[in-house]
Parts: C-alpha cells; sequence; structure tokens
C-alpha cells in the first residue's frame, strides 16, 4: 500500500509539473507577443492584449515566419520578432507537442490529461504576471526541468539539416528569417 500510495504521489507530482512547464511556455509566447495562429486558444482571453504591447516594445524588429514540422505530421505556425531567441520556439514546440498529445511521460506513463482540459481548474493570471524575457532570461534552467518530464526533443532547420540547440539566441543570430520550416524531433528514448 505504501508504495502503491508514493507511486500515485510522484505521479501527481509529475503532472502538476507537466502542467506548470507548459503554462510557463504559453506565458513566455504569449508575452512575447508571438502569433500562435489560434494555437493558445484555451488561454484566457485578456491575455491576448500583450500581444501589440510586446511588439509595440521592439518597432524595428523584422517578423520571421515559422512552420513546425511535429512528428505527427501536423505543422504548426508562429510569427515572431528576429530578436526573439531560439527558446520560444522550442516553447512552441513544447505547447504543440502538449497539444497533440505526443508525448509520453518519460515512460512512467502516457499522456496526462490536456493542459487545456484543466485551465478551469488553473485561476493564470493576466499580462502582469506573464513578464516578458529579458537578455538574462535563461533557458538552460528550463531546459533542465523539461527533461524531468518530458521525452527530450530538438528542432532541426529542414533546409540545413541543423539543430538549433542554443535556446538563447536570438533567431536573427540563427539565419532564420522572415519564414523558415522546421522540424521538431522527439528522441524515442
Amino acid at each position: 500500500d505504501r508504495q502503491q500510495a508514493r507511486e500515485v504521489a510522484r505521479r501527481n507530482e509529475s503532472k502538476l509539473k507537466r502542467r506548470k512547464l507548459i503554462r510557463d511556455a504559453e506565458r513566455r509566447l504569449i508575452s512575447e507577443g508571438v502569433d500562435t495562429f489560434g494555437l493558445l486558444e484555451g488561454c484566457h482571453r485578456e491575455n491576448y492584449n500583450c500581444k501589440d504591447e510586446a511588439r509595440s516594445k521592439s518597432p524595428n524588429r523584422s517578423m520571421v515566419r515559422i512552420r513546425l514540422h511535429l512528428p505527427s505530421g501536423k505543422r504548426v505556425q508562429g510569427v515572431f520578432l528576429s530578436g526573439h531567441v531560439v527558446g520560444l520556439i522550442y516553447d512552441l514546440a513544447l505547447v504543440a507537442l502538449d497539444k497533440e498529445e505526443l508525448f509520453v511521460n518519460n515512460g512512467h506513463e502516457n499522456h496526462v490529461d490536456s493542459i487545456a482540459e484543466n485551465r478551469s481548474e488553473e485561476n493564470p493570471s493576466d499580462c502582469d504576471n506573464a513578464n516578458p524575457i529579458d537578455s538574462a532570461f535563461d533557458y538552460r534552467h528550463v531546459q533542465s526541468e523539461w527533461k524531468e518530464v518530458f521525452p527530450q526533443f530538438s528542432i532541426v532547420h529542414s533546409m540545413l539539416r541543423r539543430s538549433l540547440d542554443e535556446l538563447g539566441i536570438p533567431l536573427e543570430e540563427c539565419c532564420l528569417t522572415s519564414s523558415a520550416m522546421l522540424m521538431v524531433v522527439v528522441d524515442s528514448d
């Protein structure tokens, strides 16, 4: 009984951490003004007013349209600013993979309830708490948290066959200009 109780507690803890990490990724996308073409439809509507604010803070940045090709074959789009970091593309991929239920939780259990289904029991705050990513934001910490609850995945430039591994680098420094098709590759460990 104790062993079973510990396993249930571990699963519940993992489920809560998963929800938090997905919600944090959604908040970063919203606060930075990334247009996700309806992917974040389940998020609270008041957060969408952040897009214009974030874009107006960077009026000299050009737009970059990113199309992510998921392992399921589905394509997801996002419009970023050239000054946005690669980590935001990973955030978009994480949210898209979760919505498509393509993750298995590191072999511990099948995909937990979709984040969208559980938003009603959460109380995500509005734009004031969706802090924009500043230049000191460190995605390395975020990646280490992701590895605890999600299978490892990478984003590969489909034309250059190059993995985008440095999450803190601006898109303009990665030769991602105007538009690009990227593949999301989930490790099958």
